[in-house]
């Protein structure tokens, strides 16, 4: 039986909301306050491997919409990507549904803010080649150590190809490759799923108890 796809949080952030930003509460993390404000009206935030809110597969991303930076999925360890095909991969993971909460600079959640469904096929495959292209790359850098394989230093800091949205970009702190949208290709795949033809045939509005 095909899976019910989620397209509402009813308990979600909405538009019009006044992010309470506490920098010292938070760290400076406005992520970090959505996800615990998120647990607060009843969901279940996962805080290890895998999407936030696991049970529904889904990733929350929170953006300052005016932002015009490339958005990070997730990071992998060179040789795990490697050795991680698309299918098997974390970033597949966090990239199949995102709920996306975009504010302004005076912390209100503005209308862009809502689930976004990314699991049909052609937007799937968009970031499937970018992901592979990277990882085919990686595969060219793989060195032998006394610890085992890993990716050599003189990996570039970033790999990336002509036309594809993402790209991998080393985190210089951890030696971790980050795997970011560029911002054309945010706004791209986000329009996809609000047109007619990206919209799926079985949906419900999630609901929890009172």
């Amino acid at each position: 039986m095909k899976k019910a796809n989620v397209i509402k949080l009813k308990r979600g952030i909405i538009p019009g909301e006044v992010i309470p930003f506490n920098r010292k509460n938070y760290g400076g993390s406005i992520g970090r306050w959505v996800e615990d404000e998120l647990q607060r009206r009843g969901y279940k935030v996962n805080r290890g491997y895998g999407p936030d809110l696991k049970e529904m597969d889904i990733e929350v991303k929170t953006r300052l919409e005016s932002s015009t930076s490339a958005h990070t999925v997730t990071a992998m360890r060179g040789i795990d990507i490697v050795y991680t095909p698309w299918e098997q991969s974390n970033v597949r993971d966090k990239i199949q549904k995102q709920y996306r909460v975009y504010y302004n600079d005076l912390n209100v959640v503005t209308d862009r803010t809502g689930l976004y469904d990314f699991t049909d096929p052609y937007i799937q495959e968009l970031l499937k080649v970018s992901y592979e292209y990277g990882r085919s790359v990686l595969q060219q850098y793989v060195a032998q150590f006394p610890h085992g394989s890993d990716i050599d230093a003189s990996v570039p800091n970033y790999i990336r190809k002509d036309k594809c949205i993402a790209y991998f970009e080393e985190q210089p702190e951890s030696g971790w490759f980050g795997f970011r949208i560029s911002d054309c290709g945010m706004r791209k795949i986000e329009t996809m799923t609000r047109q007619t033809s990206f919209t799926k045939f079985f949906t419900f509005e999630e609901s929890i108890a009172a």
